[in-house]
């Protein structure tokens, strides 16, 4: 079994119906992180998601503040449609869902 990266994923939920959900929590002392835009949701879906377990159905991600929960939405769509149209056999099925939750700051 593979185990998470700890240096992007804070910890993980385990779920009797959804298994383990790989939580990321922003850096508040890095105003970077405290952003949801599509720079930063391709940075997770691009660099840290390929690196999570095959059995991984969904991640959750919790942020500050977004900059536009549809814009994110769409974004996610539209890798998740470019990530399988060059591979020669497609997945049959892609299972793995993002889960933004909005964390107040303190």
């Amino acid at each position: 079994m593979k185990t998470i990266s700890i240096s992007f994923w804070e910890g993980s939920i385990n779920d009797t119906k959804e298994g383990m959900m790989p939580v990321y929590l922003p850096n508040l002392m890095d105003s970077s992180t405290r952003l949801l835009d599509t720079a930063l949701m391709n940075r997770i879906l691009k660099e840290a998601m390929p690196d999570l377990p095959d059995d991984t159905k969904k991640v959750i991600i919790y942020y500050i503040d977004i900059t536009s929960k549809e814009e994110i939405e769409q974004f996610i769509k539209r890798t998740k449609r470019y990530t399988y149209k060059n591979r020669t056999k497609r997945p049959e099925k892609h299972t793995r869902q993002c889960s933004c939750r909005r964390r107040s700051s303190v």
